[in-house]
């Protein structure tokens, strides 16, 4: 007989909980949105930390001093586009799956070739356009090379790693 007393007090308990339950809900969504802001600040505070580290990363390569052998270049910017090239050429059989022996040969044999100052001034450039994106320098990249013309069959490659190396160009 005490449920008939107040048929509306039923009603008003159910409401009554079903409003402290969207509450809580809400509070709970509230929370879980204040950490899902937070973890995204996070996240983007280590990207530009991240970024920053790497673009101080080429600092931190020791770029060797450039051989002067006394003779002066004649045109400044024909010799550095020939050291871009060079450079990419070397990238690119570097980071190729697929490149053939025989390529990297070609090219580590045209690098080897160089003299003393034009093989410093090519791993000067390679460091200043490739360095931030592979974190590895030329000398690093021609060495972790697997694919290669071994010495005993005329190739250059350990060659090449060694004059550089004693180059100062690590």
């Amino acid at each position: 007989m005490e449920n008939n007393k107040n048929p509306n007090s039923n009603t008003i308990d159910s409401l009554g909980t079903s409003v402290s339950k969207a509450v809580n809900s809400f509070r709970i969504q509230k929370e879980l949105k204040l950490w899902l802001i937070l973890a995204a600040i996070g996240s983007i505070a280590v990207y530009f930390v991240v970024k920053a580290i790497k673009k101080s990363a080429l600092d931190n390569i020791p770029l060797p001093e450039l051989p002067n052998d006394g003779t002066p270049i004649a045109d400044e910017e024909t010799y550095k586009q020939e050291a871009e090239i060079i450079a990419k050429s070397v990238r690119d059989v570097t980071e190729g799956w697929f490149t053939l022996a025989s390529t990297k040969e070609t090219v580590f044999r045209k690098l080897y070739e160089k003299s003393d100052r034009d093989l410093v001034y090519v791993y000067r450039v390679y460091s200043q356009l490739y360095y931030k994106k592979n974190q590895e320098t030329m000398t690093q990249a021609i060495d972790s090379e697997s694919n290669y013309i071994p010495e005993w069959q005329g190739g250059v490659k350990n060659k090449l790693v060694n004059r550089l190396t004693l180059l100062g160009a690590k």
